[in-house]
């Protein structure tokens, strides 16, 4: 049985699902989505190692290193609420914010990966044939990685914590 509602398809707007090709797709999208659940997962590190702005469907969710990273220089959030009117909000953004968040995500893509682990698997794995194509741009990207970033984070929670940890 078809599900019926809006064809999406006729707004200029692409539904992806896992697929062989997947993130060979997710590269030739402006925006891709991360839905509730996706939290820590794939959802937006996917959209951002793909190139994509991601668009953040989670109300009221901590996002991963929310205290150190602006996501608003390099994401959109999209209230659960006004999915349905989504395509609208989409086209309403202009060409140069979407300039903006592009480069935003750019300058963020070392943050969400391991870059010093991404280099050793090139050098050590037996499958680094097929790891090179997802490895070798995490390698080579330039600035802190998600090992810097996770230690910002835990560094932000210790100074602003309200009280002193006492040791057992």
């Amino acid at each position: 049985m078809a599900a019926t509602g809006p064809d999406y398809t006729t707004m200029g707007v692409k539904i992806v699902t896992h697929t062989r090709r997947y993130h060979d797709e997710l590269k030739e999208h402006t925006f891709c989505l991360a839905f509730p659940g996706d939290g820590w997962s794939g959802g937006i590190s996917s959209a951002i190692f793909a190139g994509c702005v991601p668009l953040i469907i989670s109300d009221g969710i901590e996002l991963p290193f929310e205290n150190v990273l602006d996501y608003s220089r390099f994401s959109l959030r999209v209230a659960e609420a006004d999915i349905p009117r989504l395509p609208a909000l989409l086209r309403a953004i202009p060409p140069h914010r979407i300039a903006e968040l592009q480069r935003g995500v750019r300058a963020v893509r070392s943050r969400f990966g391991y870059a010093s682990i991404a280099s050793n698997e090139l050098r050590i794995s037996p499958n680094r044939t097929l790891a090179a194509p997802l490895l070798a741009p995490l390698a080579a990207a330039a600035g802190e990685d998600a090992l810097h970033t996770l230690l910002r984070v835990m560094l932000y929670r210790a100074a602003t914590r309200d009280h002193p940890v006492r040791s057992t």
